[in-house]
């Protein structure tokens, strides 16, 4: 069995969040791919926990999990947690998390073109996302790409 998960979530005003992202192995040679992307703006607050699960008793399995966070303001705060529990010595796993803020150096680069600070906030958060909305269908590449724009402006 193979899993592949994509998630993303957009955090703004004061909103809190608390994500959770889970596979749990439960026979031999199983792989699982856990991608998690998360950008907040304004006062917003959250906490991503990843957490993958390979069972005493079944080898060979392969497990891999990263997050990836974008602040885009100075208030915003993120925690990410990956987390491993592994029963068995017969696996291969990973896990990483990253928490970014928002590079001035790159919005100052945008606006010194003529690029409004809205728009070229917009654009870096788009960058941040667009490996993970090219993977999805085109309705729902659409749908989040509507979104982000909503968010943002």
């Amino acid at each position: 069995a193979h899993t592949n998960f994509s998630g993303i979530f957009f955090g703004r005003n004061e909103q809190h969040l608390d994500t959770v992202s889970t596979t749990d192995h439960l026979a031999d040679q199983t792989t699982s791919v856990m991608h998690v992307r998360g950008a907040l703006n304004d006062k917003a607050k959250a906490l991503h926990r990843g957490f993958i699960n390979i069972r005493k008793g079944f080898k060979n399995c392969k497990g891999a999990q990263k997050e990836d966070m974008i602040l885009l303001s100075k208030e915003a705060e993120i925690d990410a947690v990956p987390n491993l529990e592994i029963e068995n010595n017969e696996v291969q796993c990973t896990h990483a998390s990253s928490i970014t803020h928002l590079n001035d150096e790159k919005l100052f680069y945008l606006e010194s073109r003529g690029i409004d600070p809205q728009e070229a906030k917009r654009e870096i958060l788009e960058g941040f996302f667009l490996a993970m909305l090219e993977q999805l269908p085109q309705e729902v590449k659409a749908s989040i790409h509507r979104h982000i724009l909503e968010r943002v402006y």
